[in-house]
C-alpha cells in the first residue's frame, strides 16, 4: 500500500482520478430545467489539465460528472455551451464555479457581469494548493426569457487572478436550492 507524506503521513494514498472525456453539447433535462457540464463546452480556449484538475477520486466526487473546465493561468477567457431549451419561458441561470469574475450572455444578447457582488452560496472545499483552499459554490446569475430551441451561453473576460473553473450550469424555471454537485430532483 502506498502512503503519503506530510500531515497525512501513514495514511493510504488516495485513489487516482479517473479520466473523463468531454461531450460537447450534452445536457440533462428535467421538469422545467436543463443541466449541462462545464467540461462539455462546444468551444473554448481553456487549456485542459493543470493544477486545478482533480488528482484523486475524492476530489472528483466533489464535482458534477467528476470533472470541470478549469485553468489557473488563463490570460483571457472564451467559452460557449450550446443547449436546447424544451419550452419557452422565464429561466434562471445558475453557475457552479469558484466565484471568480467573468462576463456572460445568452446568444447575441448584452454581456452581463458575474463578479464580487454576485451572491455565491453552498461552498465546498475542493483543493488546497498551499495558498488556501479553492472553494466551489453556486451563484444565480440572472433570469431571461428563452424561446424553445437552441441557445448559446457565452462566457468571456480576464479573471483578476487568472483562475477560472466551471463545474456545471443549471437553467431552470423552478425554484432551486443548491446542494453541492447534485441536480434538482422532482418532489
Amino acid at each position: 500500500i502506498e502512503v503519503v507524506a506530510g500531515d497525512q503521513k501513514g495514511n493510504p494514498a488516495p485513489a487516482p482520478a479517473r479520466r473523463i472525456r468531454p461531450q460537447p453539447g450534452a445536457q440533462i433535462d428535467g421538469p422545467g430545467w436543463v443541466w449541462f457540464e462545464g467540461e462539455d463546452a462546444a468551444d473554448h480556449n481553456v487549456p485542459i489539465g493543470g493544477a486545478l484538475m482533480p488528482v484523486s477520486q475524492d476530489e472528483q466526487a466533489l464535482l458534477s460528472n467528476d470533472m470541470w473546465l478549469c485553468s489557473a493561468e488563463l490570460d483571457d477567457l472564451r467559452a460557449e455551451w450550446e443547449i436546447t431549451v424544451p419550452e419557452a419561458g422565464r429561466y434562471a441561470l445558475w453557475c457552479r464555479a469558484p466565484g471568480t469574475s467573468f462576463r456572460w450572455r445568452w446568444d447575441e444578447g448584452p454581456w452581463q457581469d458575474c463578479g464580487p457582488g454576485s451572491a455565491w452560496v453552498d461552498f465546498v472545499r475542493y483543493q488546497d494548493h498551499g495558498h488556501g483552499w479553492i472553494e466551489i459554490g453556486w451563484a444565480c446569475l440572472g433570469r431571461a426569457e428563452l424561446a424553445a430551441g437552441r441557445h448559446v451561453l457565452s462566457v468571456a473576460g480576464v479573471p483578476d487572478d487568472k483562475m477560472v473553473g466551471f463545474d456545471c450550469w443549471l437553467v431552470t424555471r423552478e425554484e432551486f436550492t443548491p446542494d453541492g454537485a447534485h441536480r434538482p430532483t422532482a418532489d
